[in-house]
């Protein structure tokens, strides 16, 4: 991967705030699959987001059925019963085992969202790329019926356990009325991330909300690790967006930001180093020397918490609301 300079971008427009620039033109590579592909990128000089050149026209094999998000889900038993405990009881269902377990600090990735959207088990919820559905599943199992999930890369309509619908369609596609509608690591995927924001925001309910969980670009992860970071994902990402482009997509569909939770983990280092190792080992065969950072487990989740409590970690969820005049 490597960072070109600024001729290759002459002329074009940002698709997130028109800036016709000019740009820093970015060469990327893929490495999820380990096919070495490259990609050119560039990055605003205007709201900062990093953006693919040309989109491919041939976008669907970049996600094979082996793809994590399309991965049939599947946990045991036991498993499903707790989780689905502290989600209910996080929705506002009275669940004496889902209050012990949220007491003792059990609480699903998922809880952290939830909270900040103010998610009940009577929320009306679209979840606009939602791979397989696991989960929306696990929302299910707690209870929460007013479920519906669309992806453009399922291999057609499926209908689930307790009736879980799940669409191969675009937002643009659907109709209805939703409390609360989910992009959970789903907008960077979007050829036309404002117009999906404007789509969804015309099925918000009155008082809806736009979960928009992404990377974000310029923050710890990428000053590091430049264009080795693992959450560039090129071609899957066509969009790095950074918290100005997320305002500015926000403020195009008239909505503005309600809340802002960074929720970054040790993947940013995890995946980032083993980008690291592989180019070396592409290169001469060695395991680099620097650029490890050392970390056990442990030391990476307490560095990721202060990375978002800084604002400076590598992902974050914002809340969309109804802008008011």
């Amino acid at each position: 991967m490597s960072i070109e300079g600024v001729s290759a971008t002459s002329g074009r427009l940002c698709r997130i705030c028109a800036s016709s620039g000019p740009h820093r033109l970015l060469v990327l590579e893929e490495s999820m699959f380990e096919t070495w592909e490259s990609f050119r990128y560039f990055e605003c000089s205007s709201c900062g987001s990093v953006q693919i050149l040309d989109i491919p026209p041939d976008l669907g094999r970049f996600y094979p059925p082996e793809y994590y998000s399309l991965a049939p889900p599947g946990h045991g038993a036991l498993h499903k019963l707790l989780k689905a405990a502290v989600l209910s009881y996080v929705g506002g269902k009275p669940s004496l085992l889902g209050a012990l377990l949220y007491a003792f600090g059990l609480r699903p990735v998922d809880t952290p969202w939830m909270q900040a959207a103010g998610v009940r088990t009577e929320t009306r919820i679209l979840d606009v790329g939602c791979g397989a559905g696991g989960r929306l599943l696990d929302l299910s199992h707690a209870g929460f019926a007013n479920l519906m999930g669309i992806d453009l890369f399922l291999d057609g309509d499926r209908v689930l356990e307790h009736g879980l619908t799940l669409r191969k369609a675009e937002v643009g596609q659907i109709d209805g009325r939703f409390d609360l509608i989910m992009f959970h690591h789903s907008l960077e995927h979007m050829p036309d991330p404002g117009a999906a924001v404007v789509n969804a925001s015309r099925l918000l309910a009155p008082d809806g909300k736009i979960l928009v969980r992404v990377p974000v670009m310029g923050k710890w992860a990428w000053r590091h690790y430049g264009t080795d970071w693992v959450q560039l994902d090129p071609p899957r990402h066509l969009y790095t967006f950074t918290d100005k482009g997320i305002a500015m997509l926000a403020a195009a569909a008239g909505l503005g930001i309600g809340k802002v939770l960074y929720d970054s983990e040790p993947f940013q280092f995890e995946g980032s180093e083993r980008i690291l190792r592989l180019r070396s080992q592409r290169s001469d065969g060695a395991t680099p020397a620097s650029g490890s950072v050392g970390m056990s487990q442990t030391q990476m989740k307490q560095r990721a918490r202060q990375l978002n409590l800084a604002q400076d970690g590598d992902q974050a969820c914002f809340i969309l609301v109804r802008a008011t005049s």
